[in-house]
């Protein structure tokens, strides 16, 4: 049921995606020439991660486009891990470049953050990617591949034969993954 929840929510936002598309008349252009214009990017991305755990991995991206290769932002988003149940939130910064200017480039996308939750066991977050953009009509379909390390602060109970009292450490686990990744943006001016 939750996977059905999960793709229901990836519909649902492309949608607003596509329909956020139509308003490009009303962002203000700030060119300074051709090449060089800025304007606002949102980006909804989803991904199968496959790694140390099955994860499932959705993020929404506001950001700045500079010129036509290159854009920042911030993000963040929800890190479902099936075997263990467990959800973390990240916040991040984005960083991507477009190879070409073309209408179907390759791209690089680095995310850099920190991972929460409530039991205080989130951690660092670094994840590249490679992948290609497809623009199509008024927006941009981008597929890649990447690799994601998650940091995950845990509680572990440790008996130890010798000690009247049981222990509890605190242990530091990086949760690598290979990402395939799916997203939208749409392209505003």
């Amino acid at each position: 049921m939750k996977r059905y929840s999960v793709v229901f929510l990836f519909v649902f936002l492309t949608s607003w995606v596509f329909a956020q598309s139509d308003h490009q008349e009303d962002f203000e252009d700030f060119s300074i020439d051709n090449d060089f214009r800025l304007g606002y990017k949102g980006i909804f991305e989803m991904a199968y991660q496959q790694g140390e755990s099955e994860r499932l991995k959705l993020d929404a991206i506001i950001g700045l486009q500079i010129g036509q290769t290159f854009s920042v932002g911030f993000g963040s988003g929800v890190r479902y891990y099936f075997d263990v149940e467990s959800i973390l939130i990240p916040l991040f910064a984005d960083f991507r470049v477009n190879i070409l200017k073309k209408p179907v480039t390759p791209y690089l996308s680095f995310e850099a953050g920190y991972t929460f939750n409530g039991r205080k066991n989130g951690g660092l977050l670094l994840a590249p990617t490679i992948g290609v953009s497809f623009k199509l009509y008024k927006s941009v379909i981008n597929l890649g591949i990447g690799y994601e390390m998650q940091q995950m602060k845990y509680t572990a109970y440790n008996p130890y034969w010798y000690s009247s009292s049981p222990t509890y450490h605190q242990y530091t686990k990086n949760m690598d993954a290979i990402s395939f990744v799916i997203g939208i943006h749409s392209i505003q001016k």
